[in-house]
């Protein structure tokens, strides 16, 4: 296996060398592909990276890189943004996507030709970027800080007196300052330097693991963070075994057989704790690197469940992030044990569990997501009034109905597009958004601003959807009168801040029109919205009174259209 050359070794790195490293890129880009191409092609700005890193970076600059966010110092997610929106506020999703994939691919590579003890090289980070949950984690700035927790592990796990002191130094400071996983590390930085004590480097490293945790001790001290107690009670326990054991290799079977599921999940979870114990009796020549990974496996499960309800959790509807570590070291302890067995039953078992797991990735594999016209809103954002405060949607959870709202100033939507180097070449016709905000629909009562029948002003459709749906105190109007193919327009009169319910679960030919508006002010797309959803009219650009012009020409199957309008 090769290692990485420490720096300032002098001499070129021979060709060989090259093309392996360019192979591993290839290998891990084609995994990410395949993890989260929509970010790719269609990138996107989620969760905290827009919320609050973007905010922070707005309000206080650079100095914002050192904060904590929900308890933790995120110093790589916050540098990536800070870098990308130096860049350009327009073209910053997909420049903070590329840069966040450039350090995935990166930190991978890493993995692959360090001089680890563990034996896989690059199955290690192979089985890292095939983990059986959803790609949660995968492909966006603010969670790269997941993959540099791989690199603290990756350094404790360093072959004694294996060189590259600074390179194994440098993981430990980004990954220690990004990732909370350090303080999970720390006791066996410290271990390595108390068996090898005579050796610097490894004192080294231990100081610098130190310092780095305790720097995320007292970010999360500083944050007042809460932890759960789920895991700290024996069904706590008992819930944990069966969740992240058996997910990891028939999580699939278990989604697709929900009646079997508590069964098929305890019976891998045994299985593959017996694998282990076994392992762990029969390999005694590498007993503390079992027994380290094991210590991982479990402090990982511990720090999931200290973060969130672990009866909840999911490796692909509720918290698939909080099974990414548990997952990772649940695959390299099966991969050593694979390599490193002295029976034949137990190699081939380990490798035949890691074999399913990568099978259980596929129906995980990758997830879409709305596109929520970050150029088109930043765009907005500059036209409003310096003290006027412009929503610019985030992603959540990949639907634009539940997306969370960046509230920014036209003053400082101005100040990003000064500084926007590539603004020019942003194309002219993204300005374009709809003239409404989607949301979930509200609970039952909450109705204040949704608009009433009384606002048809000429209904084309002369129909309902398909279900014939009744919601008390709405009356529902649709185009379906007797199949999909039903087309026709429906016109309604509203003012700036009215509300409608909407649906259409193929909007391909169905289209908004705003009269009364600016030419070519909004665009005409309406969203696929199989499920009710709230079309929020309150565009600051939208005048006082309007009509709206729901057209709907679709005749494709699933084409149809409806609105629900207060029965008032």
């Amino acid at each position: 296996m090769s290692s990485v050359p420490a720096p300032g070794v002098a001499g070129r790195i021979d060709r060989s060398t090259v093309l392996k490293l360019l192979s591993y890129a290839l290998i891990f880009f084609l995994i990410l592909y395949a993890r989260r191409s929509a970010q790719l092609l269609h990138p996107q700005v989620w969760d905290e990276d827009g919320l609050v890193i973007m905010r922070d970076l707005i309000q206080a600059g650079p100095a914002s890189i050192l904060w904590p966010l929900n308890g933790y110092l995120l110093v790589i997610p916050r540098t990536i943004t800070f870098l990308a929106l130096s860049v350009s506020v327009s073209y910053y999703p997909l420049i903070s996507t590329l840069l966040a994939w450039a350090f995935t691919i990166a930190a991978l590579i890493a993995i692959s030709v360090s001089p680890l003890a563990l034996r896989g090289g690059v199955l290690l980070a192979i089985a890292a970027g095939l983990v059986p949950s959803d790609p949660e984690v995968f492909g966006l700035p603010l969670y790269t800080f997941w993959w540099a927790g791989l690199l603290i592990v990756a350094a404790a796990f360093w072959r004694p007196q294996g060189g590259a002191t600074a390179w194994r130094v440098a993981f430990v400071v980004g990954g220690g300052l990004s990732s909370p996983i350090v303080l999970l590390a720390l006791p066996l930085f410290l271990c390595r330097a108390a068996m090898w004590r005579k050796d610097v480097a490894e004192r080294i490293v231990a100081i610098v693991a130190t310092v780095c945790a305790i720097a995320q001790i007292a970010a999360l001290v500083q944050s007042h963070v809460v932890a759960q107690q789920s895991l700290l009670s024996t069904s706590g326990l008992l819930a944990a075994l069966p969740m992240f054991f058996g997910n990891y290799v028939a999580g699939s079977v278990v989604r697709a057989q929900p009646q079997f599921a508590t069964v098929i999940e305890w019976v891998v979870a045994v299985a593959t704790l017996a694998l282990i114990a076994v392992a762990l009796r029969t390999g005694r020549r590498h007993i503390a690197m079992l027994a380290a990974l094991l210590y991982l496996l479990f402090g990982s499960i511990a720090l999931s469940a200290a973060r969130a309800p672990i009866l909840i959790l999911d490796p692909v509807t509720t918290g698939p992030r909080y099974f990414f570590y548990p997952f990772v070291f649940e695959a390299w302890l099966l991969l050593q044990i694979a390599f490193l067995a002295r029976e034949r039953f137990v190699r081939w078992t380990a490798a035949a569990f890691v074999g399913l797991a990568v099978l259980n990735a596929i129906p995980a594999l990758s997830r879409p997501h709305d596109d929520l016209r970050w150029l088109a809103n930043v765009r907005n954002c500059a036209q409003v009034g310096d003290t006027e405060v412009y929503g610019v949607p985030i992603e959540f959870d990949g639907r634009a109905a539940s997306a969370w709202v960046l509230q920014l100033s036209g003053a400082h939507c101005r100040i990003l597009a000064a500084r926007d180097l590539l603004a020019r070449f942003a194309p002219a016709d993204a300005a374009l958004v709809p003239p409404f905000v989607m949301h979930d629909p509200p609970p039952p009562g909450a109705y204040a601003s949704f608009a009433s029948v009384r606002a048809v002003v000429s209904n084309g459709w002369n129909g309902t959807d398909v279900q014939h749906s009744l919601l008390p105190g709405f009356v529902v109007i649709g185009s379906y009168r007797s199949g999909d193919a039903d087309t026709g327009a429906l016109k309604l009169r509203l003012h700036r801040g009215d509300r409608i319910l909407y649906r259409s679960p193929v909007a391909h030919r169905q289209r908004i029109i705003v009269e009364g508006a600016a030419p070519a002010r909004f665009d005409t797309v309406l969203p696929n919205a199989p499920d009710w959803v709230v079309l929020d009219f309150s565009n600051r650009r939208l005048p006082n009174d309007f009509i709206v012009l729901l057209e709907d020409e679709g005749t494709g199957p699933g084409e149809w259209s409806a609105v629900a309008l207060l029965n008032a």
